[in-house]
């Protein structure tokens, strides 16, 4: 799993989506409810959380982060 830090929550008017930027890589990658796994979700998430997840391509996004979970 990579690790990384959140660096983006937007959690208004139905939309729950983010960005989360892995160590050592420039890019961010998107996230959304269906990232999170078990145990964490967008009313606990905070800014600049320290999380590890998975990778896999994503068409709108290029690459997306999955199965993310507090370190």
């Amino acid at each position: 799993m990579t690790q990384g830090t959140v660096t983006k929550i937007v959690s208004s008017y139905g939309a729950r989506w983010g960005h989360v930027r892995p160590d050592q890589e420039p890019r961010e990658l998107f996230f959304n409810g269906e990232s999170l796994a078990e145990g964490l979700d967008f009313i606990t998430l905070t800014l600049g959380e320290r999380v590890e997840f998975s990778q896999e391509p994503d068409r709108a996004n290029g690459m997306r982060a999955t199965e993310m979970r507090r370190i």
